[in-house]
């Protein structure tokens, strides 16, 4: 089981914002000893997806469009095996109610980035995982002891460059949406 529990509820919107497209660069994808995964694609296949506002600590927006694994069973699945994320920012994790919640990188190829975030859309914590060697069965699991209603996963490294950590706020979980080429 690679993912344990990660229900999405919309915070509201705050009102005289301005909204900044925070897109994802794309970048070639990486295996687990940092060379190029061959050409064979994978996507994320079967998930809906969503636009995702994020006010940062300075009080800026962000706004993202996600894959979002809403059941167990997409939970579970997560970002297994994908090895592209066609346009889109990363994926989200919604639970069903706030819970501690770990994740595990069992045969998760591309290197990640993963945000928690509390009932309230409070940042709660971050961490960088590297892909689980896949005849592994040990994988190291990875998450705050807080618990968290929603977890972002992102490319490793674009937490940083998006400016999401301490003091963000996921303000909502919107409609459906298609990624910004």
């Amino acid at each position: 089981m690679r993912r344990l529990w990660v229900a999405a509820v919309g915070l509201g919107l705050l009102a005289g914002t301005v909204a900044v497209s925070c897109n994802s660069a794309s970048s070639p994808t990486t295996g687990v000893d940092g060379s190029v995964v061959p050409s064979a694609v994978v996507t994320p296949e079967g998930f809906e997806t969503a636009s995702v506002r994020i006010r940062r600590a300075d009080g800026s927006v962000c706004e993202l469009c996600t894959y979002v694994a809403r059941t167990g069973p997409e939970r579970q699945q997560g970002l297994m095996n994908v090895t592209d994320l066609a346009g889109h920012d990363g994926m989200l994790f919604v639970l069903e109610a706030p819970a501690p919640t770990q994740l595990w990188m069992k045969n998760t190829v591309l290197p990640l980035s993963a945000a928690w975030f509390g009932a309230d859309g409070s940042w709660i914590a971050s961490f960088d995982m590297e892909p689980c060697a896949p005849a592994a069965d040990d994988c190291e699991r990875v998450g705050p002891s807080d618990p968290a209603l929603h977890l972002l996963e992102v490319p490793q490294g674009d937490l940083t460059r998006l400016g999401i950590g301490v003091g963000a706020v996921l303000e909502s979980v919107g409609p459906p949406c298609e990624p910004v080429d």
